[in-house]
Formats: C-alpha cells, structure tokens, sequence
C-alpha cells in the first residue's frame, strides 16, 4: 500500500512539470541578440569644424560638418576631450553645438553615436579662456552696485555691516577705499565728467562723488513725489534719463536744482514699470513690464525712442519681444546692453545669467552657457572687451566676488 501511495505521488509531480513546461512556452520572450540581424549603421566622419582650429574668446557656438551624422540631436554625444557639451541643432552633415566649459590648446573633438561602433574624431582644437574670477572680497562682504571708466578701472560700492564703502579696483587687482556714504545704493553710474553717481531708490535721491576731492558722497539732486529713479543713464550732453515703477520715463537737464529739480516729464510708460535703460547709437532703450498688454503692446519688452542733443525723446518703437520667448519671460532681467555690433546682451536672475539677442533678428539665446557662474546680481561693461560680473559667492571664507568676462568685442555706444 505504501508504494503505490509513492508510486502514485511521483506521478502526480511528474504531471505537474509537464504541464508546467507546456503553458510556460506560451508566454513571449525576446529572441537573443545573437539571433538578431545586425543593422549597419554608417560610420560618421567630421570633415571640418567652424571657426576654423580655434574658438577664440566671443564664439558662443561651434558648428562640425561631417557626414553620416544623425538628424536628432538626441541620438549621439559631442565630447571635446572628455567634457560633454549640449548639440542645439543637428543634421546628417552638420551639428551645431555650445562653446564646452574648457580651456585647451589641443582638444580632440569627439561625435560618439549611439548606435555606431566607430567614433569620429577631430584634432587638435584650441578652446581660449573668457572666464576669470578677477576679485573675491572677504568674508561678510555684499557689493551693491558696480561701473567701469575709461581707464578700466572698476568702482564697486561694498557694505560690511552699515558701512557703505566706494571701493576702487585698478587693472592689476589693487583695492582702494575711495570714501563712503550713510544709505544703501542702488545703482552706480560714471557720467560724462568722470564722476561717480549713486542711486537711493527709497528717497528718490542721486548722489555724487568726486574721488580726487570727497570722502563722503553728497546729494546732486532729489526728484519728487511720484517719481522714480531705479534705473539712470547719462547721454553725452549730460542729461539724465531715469525710470522705475513710478513716473515713467524722465529726464533731468544737467547741473539740477539741489532739492527742486526740473523733471521732464516724457508721458511714456507712466502706468507701467520700467526695468531697465540704456543708451545707444543716439536711441534711450527702455525695458518695460507694461501693466496693460495688448497685441501692440507686449507684456515684457525692450522699447526705444530717438534721443536728441537737447535731451528730448521720441515716439516709442518696438525693438524686442520679450514675452514670446520662454527664456525671459520667466526671468528677471536685471541689466541690458549693446556690443559695437549691435548685438544686445540681457542678464537675469537664472543659473545661466548672459543672453544674447543677435542685431536683426528677434532670436534670443543663452550665452556661454554652463560656463559663467550662476547668481549674477548685476554685470558691467568695460571699455575694452571685458564684462564684470558681481556674484554672490559667500562661503565660510568669502563674501562676494567680481568675475571678468571675455567677451571677444567692445561695448557699442
């Protein structure tokens, strides 16, 4: 009895793996890779790379013909030695792609498809520097506004505490305490006379300083009620046109009454908020938050008006759209200017803090990208090729800094 109950148990398991084995062969599974057919993708070749043997300091995009390369920027990486860098368009013989975050004499530029077995290679590529960190002050330290003159001297205004200090920088990096002043600054700007002005936004006030007779900064002139002064910039003649979220866009004649200037009143954007000027090949540029768009009118965009000697403004003119564009539409811009070949260069408040619109055209794109340091409050021109930027780069150790800029071209005027 007891081995036919065995007997019976072993077949029983044996019935069982049948059927295992039998529904179990049902189910798909994928084929081998041995068993695939291979497909031969062609091997890409890089014939030449623009600009030629060097991307000097100004270049922001680099472009490799080729051939056999892929329409979808997606499907290959592009190395400049082991550093990766972003591909903004592609074609079957032509990539465009970001200046890298490298400095080289002899980069081999690699197209490494996803697919094919064989890389293709380009060497030896200069890469030059345009990124310096020129100062880092000490730790503590905030700087507020900053201006360049002539000479490339650089002027910050620091505080430590409730000092507010001028401090002049020269070419080698040498720091100078010029003087000080007893508020918070807003802007610094260097006018036609070669002296300083500071803003102070909360008493509507501008303030001078004279670096071979003052130590302390001392009223020019305060606006009244109802007008603001969070941007200013000086044309030629001396006249100062300023703007905020209050009053519009004004204009100040030279040598101003102390306490009672005569504001002339432009009746443009006086309902809306002006976030920036600038002054160009005799045209004031105006970046504006308007309260009230409509199809003439954007949200957010760069205005311009004819400027002439005797300081008055002309009728408004579009010169860029910021609201249809998803980068700064969603940023805050906190300074614009134009380079000697009308190209215009926007900062704002994001992890990549330069954009650039090309003279001609309404397209917007970032400039050196992955390269600059995030955290830019505001950045400055010099009178040669450099920008300089003030970061906030506080650590254990440090406060502020000031980065110099290569731009590869000077500011236009």
């Amino acid at each position: 009895m007891k081995i036919f109950q065995f007997s019976l148990y072993k077949i029983l398991i044996l019935i069982f793996l049948i059927f295992f084995v039998i529904t179990c062969g049902e189910y798909d599974v994928a084929s081998p890779q041995w068993d695939q057919d291979f497909e031969d993708v062609p091997i890409p070749i890089i014939t030449s790379v623009s600009p030629v043997d060097v991307a000097v300091a100004g270049v922001n995009t680099i472009t490799i013909t080729g051939e056999n390369f892929l329409d979808v920027p997606d499907s290959f990486g592009v190395y400049f030695n082991t550093v990766p860098t972003e591909v903004i368009s592609s074609s079957t013989t032509s990539l465009v792609v970001r200046r890298p975050n490298i400095v080289a004499e002899a980069a081999t530029i690699k197209v490494v498809p996803t697919q094919a077995l064989v890389v293709a290679n380009h060497s030896p590529y200069q890469i030059d520097p345009v990124l310096e960190s020129f100062i880092s002050f000490e730790q503590n330290i905030y700087s507020y506004a900053i201006a360049v003159d002539p000479n490339e001297n650089i002027y910050v205004m620091n505080t430590e505490g409730s000092i507010y200090s001028i401090i002049k920088i020269d070419t080698s990096g040498a720091q100078k305490i010029l003087g000080t002043c007893n508020f918070e600054p807003s802007k610094l700007i260097i006018g036609p006379d070669g002296r300083l002005y500071i803003t102070r936004i909360s008493q509507r006030e501008i303030l001078v300083f004279d670096e071979n007779t003052d130590t302390q900064a001392s009223r020019w002139t305060r606006l009244p009620r109802g007008f603001s002064i969070s941007y200013g910039v000086f044309n030629s003649e001396g006249y100062f046109f300023a703007g905020g979220d209050e009053g519009g866009l004004i204009s100040i004649a030279p040598n101003p009454d102390i306490s009672d200037p005569t504001v002339n009143e432009t009746g443009f954007y006086t309902e809306d908020e002006i976030l920036g000027l600038n002054i160009y090949q005799n045209y004031i540029y105006a970046a504006v938050l308007t309260t009230s768009p409509d199809a003439q009118h954007p949200e957010l965009a760069i205005w311009r008006h004819a400027l002439t000697d005797s300081g008055t403004v002309g009728e408004m003119e579009l010169a860029l759209d910021l609201s249809s564009n998803t980068i700064t539409a969603s940023s805050t811009i906190n300074t614009f200017k134009f380079d000697e070949n009308g190209n215009l260069f926007i900062g704002i408040d994001g992890k990549d803090p330069l954009l650039i619109n090309y003279a001609g055209t309404g397209n917007i794109d970032y400039f050196y990208k992955s390269i600059l340091p995030s955290d830019c409050r505001q950045f400055c021109w010099g009178h040669g090729d450099f920008i300089y930027l003030i970061v906030d780069e506080k650590s254990d150790t440090k406060g502020d800094g000031i980065y110099r800029v290569n731009m590869g071209a000077s500011e236009g005027s």
